[in-house]
């Protein structure tokens, strides 16, 4: 019958059908309202009436083409960025997911539609501990959106990962909000560049503490030496004394250089 028939269109092209029909029974009401008609014209009717039901289909057909090639297009903008990101509705449930955001949370598209996005996207602070609020009930809470720093999130294979990204809302055309999208990326490459370099810098930091000191050393080491040479020679030196002297001020000197090395090994 005609609703087969609909059904069958429907499934295979967008081709806008509207019925025209004497039937108007609830049943064959529900069997039509599946196959999302563009119209339903119940006989007897006006030419005029046919001729306004056909041009409002054919428009509305276009317009939810030009919807369907948008959403193409933007769906293969998001699939194709090397960006996480995850689209939520205005609960906070997970509406859409591209390849990235898989990767990162080690959970396919699947798994994570549906879902609420604070239940898949675990995420800790720097220092291990979880948020007293996640950020995603944050912006859904305060209607502001927020910037990712300093994050490690949580994959689900047991991995971990710094990230960093914003969560922001969505809004209708009525400024209602609609939803958020959250946009991240991993940062573990370069926390760990950061931190070896830091270190290195420490490092050479150390290297040239240890040069002075050790010039320092010298330095004494060779009056100390001379003096003592000096003193040996001649005790009735008169420049016996002063050479004592000097010794036992050097030898001060190189105490409180080791003393100092000794406090700076123990931060």
């Amino acid at each position: 019958d005609g609703v087969k028939t609909a059904e069958s269109i429907h499934q295979v092209m967008p081709l806008p059908v509207v019925y025209l029909t004497a039937y108007s029974d609830p049943e064959t009401l529900q069997r039509a309202k599946i196959t999302e008609p563009y119209g339903y014209i119940l006989k007897p009717f006006e030419e005029k009436e046919l001729q306004t039901c056909i041009e409002t289909a054919l428009y509305k057909a276009k317009m939810e083409q030009r919807l369907r090639e948008n959403q193409q297009w933007l769906s293969t903008i998001l699939t194709g960025i090397s960006e996480a990101v995850i689209a939520t509705d205005k609960n906070g449930v997970i509406t859409f997911a591209n390849p990235a955001a898989e990767q990162l949370t080690g959970r396919p598209k699947q798994a994570m539609i549906g879902q609420g996005i604070a239940a898949v996207v675990c995420l800790r602070d720097e220092h291990g501990r979880a948020p007293a609020q996640h950020p995603v009930l944050q912006v859904l809470a305060t209607g502001i959106g927020v910037q990712l720093k300093d994050h490690i999130l949580a994959a689900q294979s047991g991995g971990e990962h710094w990230v960093t990204g914003s969560i922001s809302l969505l809004k209708d055309d009525q400024e209602r909000v609609s939803g958020l999208v959250m946009v991240f990326r991993a940062v573990t490459i370069e926390k760990s560049v950061q931190a070896q370099l830091l270190q290195s810098s420490k490092m050479a930091g150390i290297g040239t503490l240890a040069s002075g000191v050790a010039h320092e050393f010298n330095n004494l080491i060779a009056i100390m030496r001379a003096k003592a040479e000096v003193a040996l020679l001649d005790r009735d030196n008169p420049g016996f004394e002063d050479a004592l002297k000097s010794v036992m001020s050097s030898t001060e000197r190189a105490q409180k250089l080791t003393q100092s090395l000794l406090n700076f090994s123990k931060r």
